[in-house]
């Protein structure tokens, strides 16, 4: 808040140290995948994280959702990504842009990078649209043309990461979903964790989940914003 903005100036404008204020952005996150060859966008993913993925180092599982075709604010968004990759010189390869859209419908750039998606996420356009992301960048990098598959979506899936937890575990509880779904775990119960995550690297399991009914997935998808897996003692 500009109060608190205004508490910090007068606390440290004595201080020897150098710091950089930048407006907080309230929105809803969102990222989009594509890839580009010849100039062209010839695929483009729209998806919805679930929170800031800040919010994983305080406990929070990242997951995101997929914007449906008919949805208007997917193609806003990959109009944005197409002004900014313009900007950037429309280089050939994958990329992973993320934005938040305000309320007041405020589409706000946050950053691109010239890579796909991470977290182990690619993998879900493999299973719906039949696209290796890996293996199609390899194709454009060496000039040969990536064939798109004109395959019409039936399933959709949300992926996510669970983060680690300080403590020892004495549970692991599954999340009750009208989905169905899979979760890989790396941890185990009585496994001790004493940090707390650090970096998106720090995870406790990777989750899918999947339906032909996009209303119950975006049902699951609201329901796993609070999902909490691990009983624990507190260390």
């Amino acid at each position: 808040t500009e109060n608190e903005f205004r508490i910090f100036v007068e606390t440290y404008h004595q201080s020897d140290y150098k710091f950089e204020a930048e407006e907080f952005i309230d929105g809803t996150f969102y990222h989009c995948d594509a890839l580009v060859q010849n100039g062209n966008i010839i695929f483009s993913f729209v998806g919805q994280y679930g929170c800031p993925n800040l919010e994983f180092t305080k406990g929070k599982i990242i997951h995101t959702l997929p914007l449906l075709k008919s949805n208007p604010l997917k193609e806003s968004i990959i109009a944005v990504f197409d002004k900014v990759i313009s900007v950037l010189g429309r280089i050939d390869g994958p990329y992973h842009m993320e934005v938040f859209h305000t309320p007041q419908k405020e589409i706000v750039f946050l950053e691109i990078a010239a890579r796909t998606i991470g977290g182990g996420f690619a993998s879900r356009y493999q299973r719906m649209y039949g696209i290796n992301m890996y293996d199609a960048n390899l194709l454009i990098q060496v000039g040969e043309i990536v064939q798109i598959p004109c395959i019409e979506v039936s399933e959709y899936e949300i992926v996510g990461m669970i983060p680690k937890v300080s403590g020892k575990i004495s549970d692991i509880q599954e999340p009750s979903l009208l989905s169905e779904y899979h979760i890989d775990w790396y941890v185990h119960e009585g496994d001790e964790m004493i940090d707390r995550p650090i970096t998106l690297l720090d995870q406790a399991g990777r989750i899918r989940v999947w339906n032909q009914d996009y209303q119950e997935l975006e049902q699951d998808f609201a329901t796993l914003r609070n999902y909490q897996p691990f009983k624990k003692n507190i260390c």
